[in-house]
């Protein structure tokens, strides 16, 4: 082969073979020697021929077992390394200098050039069924590791600001990954986020043994649906600028087959209107006074804000006691005198009932699924209700340098932990987008890492705007799936699963065994020349030639 020294890996030793040759000739001089009358030197001269070939083709043979014994020992190759190891890895990344953001270890690995294809095909021509079914696929990191070419893998730091993009089947180690990646943002003193639907217990723990290492265990908090005592509560709904902001968060969860699904503005016009009452009484909405007053109807709090509205505009004006006669005098004032908040918890107020209902079914079991029973209290934190568990928030995680790994368990209610997942990443899409505003002025923002396990449990529109805006931010997210088909039923289309891939600059791809996800990776995957050599033989007769 051109470029390279060709050898095909999974040959017969032959070097062993000519090496015990050398060895019987070796004992046929000795035997000479003890049984014959040959002259001495010349049986010396011959003696030593013989033992510097055979230590010569001992050596190669020695050498071709060990390279064989990569591809076909039927052991899996373990390579472990100590968390030590990995802190040091990290202080150097850290210190790596501003224009690098230093790199980012992945273990250890081979290119995959030309001469890599090469051998690969050669195997899957020649080697049996046995042999393929045997190894499982390990004599591909074989391939690289008796070509001599295993070494350190690492990826400038800046370049996980791309996005990243893990693919593999289960068991293939996604998570050990995981645990990798999340261990070194620790120990540079960046803050992680981590949403793992499935609540993995060993990737929680090894995350706080982590903070624990470097003697920083109280940045480590966590996040549970169930009721724990060591646990954090998070208020999805604190960051935002505008109002429309949360309307926006909350409406994306509404299940939907078109973008102008009618359902969906109806709620998103609700919850605007509840949010806009709320913000003029300077109370700060949350998910269960979205529910109170979406579902149980929002009398109370139309009589609050008008209320309100006319002790500043109208002081000393004496009020009805009766709801619908103070709506009737707000709706007999000039238009300039009127304020929009107003205008919108009154139109609800006055919005037939039972049409209202009609509208909001598809918005109601998401925001019961948010606030009933313990999770109501865990999402819509109260500072004054007397519970000693921390209240936390993406912007105040981030700016404090935080580790906080989100457990959704779906194992036990995917639904639920789906909706907590969405619009935990709802959040986090407002909060880059403040960062970004915040940083517009050439400044370099501190490095966020994003964690997100089984993200088609969780992935959405706003997820997907996060993938999609926020490296500016100076987010670096790192999604992790086993196949497209995946990302197509969250989706609901193959378009939107490939836009979400498609904001991704990075793949790491395990072992897959899905086709069409196959067949998309390799289709973005560079292609080169193979070669072969094929033999033929040809007879023929003819009346006219001997």
């Amino acid at each position: 082969m051109k470029g390279f020294a060709y050898e095909f890996l999974l040959r017969r030793n032959y070097e062993i073979l000519a090496f015990l040759a050398w060895v019987i000739g070796g004992l046929g001089v000795y035997w000479l020697y003890l049984n014959a009358s040959y002259p001495l030197s010349v049986l010396k001269i011959t003696g030593v021929v013989i033992g510097c070939a055979g230590l010569w083709r001992g050596i190669e043979g020695l050498a071709k077992f060990k390279k064989n014994k990569l591809l076909i020992g039927k052991k899996r190759r373990l390579w472990i390394t100590s968390w030590r190891e990995s802190l040091t890895r990290a202080e150097k990344s850290k210190n790596g200098g501003k224009k690098t953001r230093g790199t980012v270890w992945f273990g250890r690995g081979f290119p995959w050039t030309q001469e890599e294809v090469q051998q690969a095909t050669e195997i899957l021509k020649k080697a049996d069924t046995k042999f393929l079914q045997d190894s499982r696929g390990r004599w591909i990191h074989g391939i690289g590791v008796a070509l001599d070419k295993e070494k350190d893998l690492t990826v400038k730091g800046e370049l996980l600001e791309g996005h990243t993009l893990i693919v593999g089947s289960t068991g293939t180690g996604k998570t050990r990954l995981f645990d990798l990646l999340i261990s070194q943002a620790i120990y540079r003193g960046e803050s992680v986020i981590i949403i793992d639907p499935k609540g993995d217990a060993s990737l929680r723990e090894n995350t706080r043994l982590a903070c624990e290492r470097i003697g920083e265990g109280e940045r480590f908090a966590f996040f549970h649906p169930t009721p724990s005592k060591s646990g954090v509560r998070i208020d999805p709904l604190k960051n935002f600028q505008k109002g429309e902001e949360l309307a926006s968060r909350v409406a994306a969860l509404i299940p939907s087959e078109t973008d102008a699904d009618p359902f969906t503005a109806f709620g998103w016009m609700a919850i605007n209107s509840v949010v806009g009452g709320l913000t003029y009484l300077d109370a700060r909405p949350n998910l269960l006074k979205l529910r109170r007053y979406i579902e149980g109807g929002p009398d109370e709090l139309v009589r609050q804000v008008l209320y309100k509205f006319f002790t500043i505009h109208q002081p000393g004006k004496t009020l009805p006691p009766k709801l619908e006669d103070v709506v009737r005098q707000y709706q007999q004032l000039p238009e300039l005198e009127k304020v929009t908040e107003v205008d919108g918890v009154v139109n609800q107020y006055l919005h037939n009932r039972e049409h209202f209902h009609k509208m909001v079914a598809s918005l109601l079991p998401i925001l019961s699924m948010l606030t009933s029973g313990a999770t109501g209290s865990l999402l819509s934190p109260d500072p004054d209700d007397g519970d000693p568990r921390q209240i936390l928030d993406s912007a105040t995680v981030i700016e404090k340098n935080m580790v906080l790994y989100i457990g959704l368990d779906n194992l036990s209610d995917s639904t639920v932990g789906s909706a907590i997942g969405s619009i935990m990443l709802a959040d986090l899409t407002a909060v880059a987008g403040d960062r970004y505003k915040r940083y517009g002025d050439g400044q370099k923002p501190p490095s966020v890492n994003i964690f997100i396990d089984e993200a088609a449990e969780v992935i959405n529109d706003p997820a997907i705007q996060l993938l999609n805006k926020s490296r500016g931010a100076g987010f670096r997210v790192a999604i992790a799936t086993q196949t497209l088909a995946d990302l197509e039923v969250r989706t609901g289309t193959q378009a939107g699963a490939r836009q979400a891939i498609g904001n991704t600059n990075n793949w790491i791809v395990l072992r897959v065994i899905d086709g069409e996800t196959q067949k998309y990776i390799a289709e973005a995957l560079p292609k080169t020349a193979v070669k072969s050599l094929e033999m033929g033989y040809r007879s023929a007769s003819s009346s006219t030639s001997p």
